[in-house]
């Protein structure tokens, strides 16, 4: 079976997508034909031109709204659409001017999909993977749509979900989804290619898959199961993201490029969060750290870097201290540059120094009260003294 992972808008461009980047490795590396297809590229610029809030993701969605809403019948729903993307335009006579903006921006998607989808054949087995992160389930809809008219016997799986309850609810939003696994998706995506290929005990034994049974949604037997060894050799294959760039003339100078040294969050008590639904916590070693990263500058020759962990610290200042004095060491030979976020808990001054000698120029951490007491009752970690230092020493 090929499995073709999809990186929709509104998804970033700048950076390739860490999650189906490691997880096509995962894929290759147990013999399975994997690939990553960056719509969020292919399709970006169908919009006409104009200034956008950077904080705002709806306007990249609204032509897979527009197109959602005519397979509806919803005239209503797309002249709205419309009517977003008139405001926005400078100089437009709003209330006289009657062009379909979306329409045509719908045509160019349909065409440069069907172009992409070409490369298939009908009688290939064919896995589909859509993420739900960051609202790629809408153009997720519209992509599902060419892909069952064009592959009647593919299989379409959504992923990025943290929970059965959010994998069940976009499952019975569109129909056209045959499978959904919440949490952390290495194995059970394994698994599920397993069960459609008749290599295991069946759909009803993958760990956290929802699929379709009886003209009703069911989950597996199983929560559990196994997950990715962060030590092990799997890093994260970020080859489809650059051949993309290439095969449409994009600059990759500027890419930055996602890192993993931890995954779930090591505090996990936050009583807001919900980060870590759906996933083992556990961390990387830092020799392991270092491996990626110099392979990551060999092979795609960019010295920007962002770490995907909630907290790089992750509760052992040991281990940051060892990764911070590897990549001081690095930094003497190579041009490295890192975006990360902590939890601002037990930074000492000599620790906040080797930050930028390490390459770190922009560090995230929550802010969320300046109030011991509102801290404690959202169970934070950090009080109001640890804030009032990292930002001093940060400042410095």
């Amino acid at each position: 079976m090929k499995v073709i992972l999809n990186c929709l808008p509104p998804a970033r461009i700048d950076t390739p997508s860490a999650a189906l980047s490691v997880l096509k490795a995962h894929l290759m590396n147990n013999g399975i034909e994997a690939r990553v297809v960056y719509w969020n590229i292919i399709l970006d610029g169908v919009l006409p031109s104009f200034e956008r809030d950077t904080d705002m993701i709806h306007f990249d969605l609204l032509p897979y709204l527009y197109l959602i809403a005519g397979e509806q019948d919803d005239r209503i729903a797309e002249a709205r659409a419309n009517a977003y993307v008139k405001a926005e335009l400078p100089g437009r006579d709003i209330l006289n001017d009657n062009s379909d903006y979306l329409g045509g921006a719908g045509k160019i998607i349909g065409e440069r999909i069907e172009e992409d989808l070409s490369r298939y054949s009908p009688d290939e087995g064919l896995l589909f993977g859509i993420s739900c992160r960051y609202e790629q389930w809408i153009p997720g809809m519209v992509l599902a749509r060419y892909v069952k008219r064009l592959f009647a016997g593919a299989k379409i799986v959504i992923g990025g979900l943290g929970s059965p309850d959010r994998a069940s609810a976009v499952m019975k939003m569109c129909g056209l989804f045959d499978f959904a696994i919440w949490g952390e998706g290495e194995y059970p995506l394994l698994e599920l290619i397993r069960a459609l290929d008749g290599d295991s005990a069946g759909l009803a034994a993958v760990p956290r898959l929802l699929f379709r049974e009886g003209g009703a949604v069911r989950n597996s037997d199983t929560v559990t199961g196994e997950f990715l060894d962060m030590n092990s050799g799997t890093f994260a294959d970020y080859d489809d993201y650059f051949a993309c760039l290439e095969a449409l003339g994009r600059d990759t100078s500027a890419v930055i490029l996602p890192l993993e040294s931890t995954r779930g969050c090591t505090w996990n008590a936050c009583r807001f969060c919900v980060y870590s639904d759906g996933m083992r916590t556990r961390k990387r070693e830092p020799a392991r750290v270092m491996k990626e990263v110099r392979r990551l500058l060999d092979r795609y020759r960019t010295p920007y870097f962002a770490f995907m962990d909630n907290d790089i610290v992750a509760n052992d200042q040991g281990r940051l201290e060892k990764m911070l004095d590897d990549l001081i060491s690095l930094r003497g030979q190579r041009e490295i540059n890192f975006i990360a976020e902590v939890i601002p808990k037990g930074f000492t001054k000599e620790v906040m120094e080797k930050l930028p000698r390490a390459g770190f120029g922009r560090i995230h951490f929550g802010y969320e009260s300046l109030s011991d007491s509102l801290l404690a009752k959202m169970g934070k970690r950090t009080n109001f003294s640890d804030n009032i230092f990292f930002v001093k020493f940060a400042r410095k």
